[in-house]
Formats: C-alpha cells, structure tokens, sequence
C-alpha cells in the first residue's frame, strides 16, 4: 500500500509594520492536500475525506513543531508561518504503538512519511510533494488440506522475536482472507513461530523463525507431504515480487 501526501501552494504574504523601527515580519500560508490510495501499487485513485480524517500531521520547523493534529482538523486551522528554512511535513495513518495494538493487539497497518526539508520564500509559491508507504510487515497463516487430513487441534503461535509478550494464535480456521497480524519493523525484524498439532494422538511443536520487511504480506502456508513430512511454505507478497520458501519438517522426529 502506498499513500501519497502533498503539500501543496504555500503561498507567501507580507506583513506590513507601520512603525519603521519594527522588524519587518514575512509569512507564508501553506495548503496540505492528502491523497490516498487502498492499493499496494501506485494508484491515483482520489482518497476520500473519511479515509484521510484521522491520518497524524505534523509541521515543523527543524525540531520545533509548527501544529500537530489530525488532517480533518486542517480545514479549520490557519496554516501561517514565519518565512523561513527548514520546514519539514510528516504524516502516519497510525502511531508505532496503535499498529500493534489495534484490533485486539493483532494490529493494523501503518502508513507514513515525510517531506524533503523545504523553506518558505517570499512572493513565491512552494510545491512540495512526498509519499507515505507502508512501514510495517502483515503476517499470516494457512493450512493445507494435506495438513488437516493427519493433524488435529493444531494452531501456530506467532511473535516478534525482541517483543515476544505480544504472542498472537493462529486458531484452525485462520485462512489469508480471515486473519492477519502486524508487525513493527525495528532493529532485529524477525518473527518466531510455533506450529502445534497433534498427530496419530501425539502432540507435535514445529518451531521456526521468519525475517519480516515492511510493505509486504508474509505468507505461510502449513502442508503435510506424502511421506510424512511437514512442508511449511512461506510466499512473500508485494506489488513487485514474490519470494517463495519452504521449510520441512518431519512429525516422526
């Protein structure tokens, strides 16, 4: 998924000091526009207002922040600003800790990004244009038939290796279309998973570790192979490629 935040006409007017010994004082007006876009690929389909109302903003002049709030509050605020260097714009469709903890802690997806530093001028207008991408990765689990045929009471437990009190379960209905978890990239990103079932009345536990990146859908699917191995396929999808792995497993060891 990609969005797409521009920033646009920063329109500059001067203010007039009608005591000659004031300090002349120049301000610049700016307009943000957000467009928004459900797809992975580039789209240019429009965003609407619903869809854009609670993305985080941020203006700043080098660290001092200019005004925080949400897009659907900028409508109502008048953006006007000291002429100046090193303004920057940042927005995310969610905090770092609201994509872990929304939907019950199996999180949601978090876009952002930020502008290039730029500076308001005088008598100029200042375009200024940048992309929000997606920064965490979505995780999920299938099972083959092959699997449900010999295993019974399986599931898969699944964590973030550096944060492993956030363990989400996989339960046997999970399927790509019902259930999915996020995932915050930090400085080891790497999941640790579980597959638990029981086979021939045997509780079996297959564990296994993924490396996880952000903007894409990390696909496992669990299969049983003919001569008693576990095969566990792991398809990595985006809007450009495909990684595809699998990593067996034998429930007779």
């Amino acid at each position: 998924m990609k969005k797409y935040l521009s920033l646009l006409a920063v329109t500059l007017t001067l203010v007039a000091c009608n005591n000659e010994n004031e300090t002349l004082v120049e301000y610049g007006h700016i307009s943000l526009g957000l467009e928004n876009s459900k797809e992975i690929t580039v789209s240019s389909r429009a965003s609407s207002a619903e869809e854009l109302a609670n993305f985080n903003i941020n203006i700043l002049q080098g660290s001092v922040s200019k005004w925080a709030g949400k897009y659907n509050e900028l409508q109502n605020v008048e953006l006007v600003y000291p002429v100046g260097d090193n303004y920057l714009v940042t927005a995310e469709s969610c905090t770092l800790a609201e994509a872990q903890s929304a939907n019950s802690n199996w999180g949601e997806m978090r876009t952002a990004g930020q502008s290039s530093p730029f500076s308001i001028t005088s008598g100029a207008t200042t375009q200024v244009n940048f992309s929000c991408t997606m920064q965490n990765a979505k995780v999920g689990f299938s099972y083959d038939q092959s699997f449900k045929d010999v295993f019974t009471d399986y599931s898969v437990e699944v964590y973030e290796s550096s944060e492993s009190n956030r363990t989400l379960v996989f339960d046997s209905n999970a399927t790509f279309e019902t259930k999915a978890a996020y995932f915050n990239i930090d400085a080891d990103p790497q999941i640790s998973y579980t597959v638990k079932g029981l086979f021939n009345g045997v509780q079996k536990t297959y564990p296994g570790t993924l490396v996880i990146a952000a903007a894409k859908w990390h696909r496992l699917t669990v299969k049983a192979t003919a001569n008693g191995q576990i095969n566990l396929g792991i398809t990595i999808d985006n809007s450009v490629q495909e990684d595809n792995q699998n990593v067996e497993v034998n429930p007779y060891q």
